[in-house]
């Protein structure tokens, strides 16, 4: 049984992508882990930082290979043929196969990714019941891996909701600065809504510092306020620097770009066993 998690965030601009694809990627790399990542945000930042737009086209030009949106849709995409005479398939339902790239496969671990798409948007008002598609789907494929990740959007919007009930824990990604630590209020509010409306408890892992500058006094301001709030906080963080956006133009985790796999690579194996250990699966 694979453990699920979801990285959420209802503010924008804190790296929520960045740690995810690169959390994923070392679970992979470095702790033979069979990782399959999920893109549940519409504008596909977690799909366009693993692959690039040629290959994402192609992918998306092909009727036989799906994304997120058509497991939110949950079943084959059909047309009608002549009058009486029928209907023809034109996108087949999802599967593990159709729904997943691979991205790396080396040293007894594998990551994949489950590509998001744009028609996503289209799902905010959709039949009553889409938000449970997801958590049908993943536990359909979930013995094909140890870890799934859900990159979540930085709403409260049906792919959230998605995410919390397919999800047995979740961890917030924070820049530590003031708008970003207020914010933590909002997601207090909505994944007890959550809890009171799905009957459902998801376990906060903690929250995880990013972008940190520790020589700043704000930060370590910040920092220490949320600490002192009574939230489980990560030990483990990752640190300010350009050469993490040069990482995500080329494609590549942080600890195998070539300008910055030294220190931020070494932040970012950190916290990967950090979340292991936290998940109890040290194995």
């Amino acid at each position: 049984m694979a453990k699920i998690i979801s990285f959420i965030n209802m503010k924008g601009g804190v790296g929520k992508t960045t740690l995810a694809v690169n959390v994923a990627y070392a679970l992979a790399y470095f702790n033979k882990k069979r990782v399959l990542l999920v893109d549940v945000d519409p504008q596909f930042n977690s799909t366009q930082y693993l692959i690039t737009p040629e290959d994402y086209l192609k992918y998306v030009e092909d009727d036989q290979r799906l994304t997120v949106f058509d497991v939110f849709q949950g079943v084959p995409l059909f047309m009608p043929t002549t009058v009486g005479q029928g209907r023809k398939e034109v996108r087949p339902a999802p599967t593990l196969e159709n729904t997943t790239i691979h991205i790396f496969e080396g040293n007894d671990g594998k990551l994949d990714l489950l590509p998001s798409a744009l028609e996503l948007m289209t799902l905010e008002y959709s039949d009553r019941g889409t938000e449970n598609m997801l958590d049908v789907f993943l536990h359909s494929v979930e013995s094909a891996y140890d870890i799934i990740i859900l990159d979540c959007p930085p709403t409260t919007s049906i792919f959230t909701v998605s995410a919390y009930i397919a999800s047995q824990a979740f961890l917030i990604p924070v820049i530590p600065d003031y708008l970003s630590s207020v914010g933590l209020s909002l997601i207090d509010s909505a994944v007890a809504y959550y809890k009171l409306r799905f009957r459902k408890s998801v376990k906060l892992l903690g929250v995880v510092f990013n972008a940190v500058n520790s020589s700043y006094t704000l930060d370590k301001d910040v920092m220490q306020s949320i600490k002192a709030s009574g939230r489980p906080v990560f030990k483990n963080y990752l640190r300010r620097s350009t050469r993490i956006a040069k990482a995500v133009r080329a494609h590549q985790p942080i600890f195998l770009y070539h300008e910055s796999k030294e220190d931020h690579g070494a932040d970012i194996r950190k916290l990967t066993e950090e979340l292991i250990e936290k998940l109890g699966d040290g194995d």
